[in-house]
C-alpha cells in the first residue's frame, strides 16, 4: 500500500504543484551496537520491496550528512536514498482548490451528529449541526474521521478494534541553513523523525498511548532535545512566531494496518485507522476507494486492509 500510495502522490504533485517534493532521502541513526540487527532487518525488508538502501558506519554517515552534531554519539545510519519530503499542509490547499475547481464542496466547521441508513431505500441521510442543512441525503458516506468513526457506526451494531493515540511536533524556522539536516533523520531508539521543509524544520514524535501521556508541555522536551542533540543551532528561537508546537490524536488498528471498504452498512465506507502513515497512506487509500466506488478493480491486493476484519459486534 505505501508503495502504491506514494507512486499516487507523485502523479498527483506532478500534476498540481512539480516543485511541491524535495528529494532528500532519509537516514535512520542510532546511538550505540544494540541498533545495528534492527537496522540490518530493516534492510532486508526494504530490499524485498525492491527499495535500496546502505548501511553505514558513523563516520560515513557523519560524511553523509555534515550537520549531524559531532559531539552526539552516533553508532551508524541505514540510508534510503530514493525518499523525499514535502510540505503536507501546502499540498492539501492545492488540492482543495483543485478539487474546488473541479466542482467538489466542501463544508468546513460542521459537525456530523450522525447517520441514517433507511431499510428498503438507497442512500444515506447525514445529521449535521448546521440550521441550514441539518439533513441532507447522499448515494453514499465515506466515513474518514479517525475516532468518531467509531461512534458513528456503533448506532448498527459495529465496533471498530481501533485505540487513539497522540502525537506531537515541533516546528521551527531554520536559523542557520548549514546546521540544519539535509536528510530527513529518523532517531531509531527514541522514535522521533526530524525532517526539513523549506526553511522550516520539524521534529515529530511517536504516538503515545493516553495512559503513557506526559504533563502538559512535557511531550515536547524530548522533541527540542532531539533537535539540540543532533543539530544543535538548527532551531531559530527566542523571535515570535518562529516556533510552532502541534498535538493531535491519530487512530491505530490492533495490526497497524488502515481498514478500507465496505462498513457492512449499505453504502457507508471507511477508511481510517492509518495511525502516524496517514500522509504516506492517504493518497494510496483514497485511490483504492475510488476503484471501489467506481466499480473498478482494485490496483494491489487489498485483502488485508478490507474493513471488516476488525468489525465485530458491540456487545
Amino acid at each position: 500500500m505505501a508503495c502504491h500510495s506514494l507512486e499516487r502522490l507523485s502523479q498527483l504533485s506532478e500534476h498540481l504543484m512539480p516543485s511541491f517534493g524535495e528529494q532528500q532521502g532519509l537516514m535512520t541513526v542510532w546511538r550505540d551496537p544494540s541498533g545495528h540487527p534492527v537496522a540490518a532487518r530493516l534492510q532486508s525488508i526494504l530490499a524485498d520491496y525492491g527499495c535500496k538502501s546502505l548501511l553505514t558506519d558513523a563516520e560515513h554517515a557523519r560524511n553523509l550528512e555534515a550537520a549531524l552534531n559531532p559531539d552526539t554519539t552516533l553508532a551508524g545510519s541505514l540510508v534510503v536514498p530514493e525518499t523525499w519530503s514535502a510540505n503536507c499542509r501546502q499540498f492539501v490547499l492545492q488540492l482543495k482548490a483543485h478539487a474546488q475547481h473541479a466542482g467538489c464542496r466542501f463544508r468546513f466547521a460542521t459537525e456530523v451528529l450522525g447517520i441514517q441508513h433507511m431499510p428498503g431505500q438507497r442512500g444515506i441521510r447525514v445529521l449535521s449541526n448546521q440550521q441550514d442543512a441539518s439533513i441532507e441525503l447522499f448515494d453514499g458516506v465515506v466515513l474518514c474521521a479517525g475516532e468518531a468513526t467509531r461512534g458513528l457506526l456503533k448506532p448498527y451494531g459495529l465496533d471498530l478494534s481501533m485505540e487513539t493515540r497522540v502525537a506531537h511536533a515541533v516546528s521551527g524556522l531554520i536559523r542557520e541553513p548549514l546546521d540544519a539536516p539535509s536528510a530527513t533523520i529518523h532517531d531509531l531508539q527514541q522514535g522521533i523523525t526530524i525532517a526539513r521543509t523549506g526553511q522550516w524544520v520539524r521534529a515529530v514524535g511517536p504516538a503515545l498511548r493516553a495512559s503513557r501521556l506526559p504533563r502538559a508541555g512535557a511531550a515536547f522536551k524530548p522533541l527540542y532535545e532531539s533537535l539540540s542533540d543532533w543539530f544543535p543551532g538548527a532551531l531559530r528561537t527566542g523571535v515570535s512566531g518562529a516556533v510552532q508546537e502541534w498535538s493531535g490524536t491519530v487512530t491505530t488498528t490492533p495490526d497497524a494496518l488502515p481498514m478500507l471498504g465496505p462498513s457492512g452498512v449499505p453504502d457507508v465506507w471507511i477508511n481510517a485507522g492509518h495511525g502516524m502513515h496517514g500522509w504516506l497512506l492517504a493518497c494510496g487509500c483514497a485511490k483504492v476507494l475510488a476503484n471501489q466506488l467506481s466499480g473498478r478493480p482494485p490496483e494491489i491486493d487489498i485483502t488485508p486492509f478490507q474493513a471488516q476484519r476488525s468489525l465485530p459486534a458491540a456487545a
